[in-house]
């Protein structure tokens, strides 16, 4: 997923899934790897 995200992108996450929940601890820590910041869409696209 980080190859693709930049600044700006949106990832749409289906946290009903047993498999998304436990990936996504991994995924933030990516994402800030990366000098990504998650943040909410709402907060996004205030």
């Amino acid at each position: 997923m980080r190859a693709g995200a930049r600044p700006g992108s949106i990832v749409n996450m289906h946290f009903g899934h047993p498999g998304t929940v436990r990936a996504f601890p991994r995924i933030v820590a990516n994402l800030r790897a990366a000098g990504l910041a998650p943040v909410l869409v709402h907060d996004l696209l205030a």
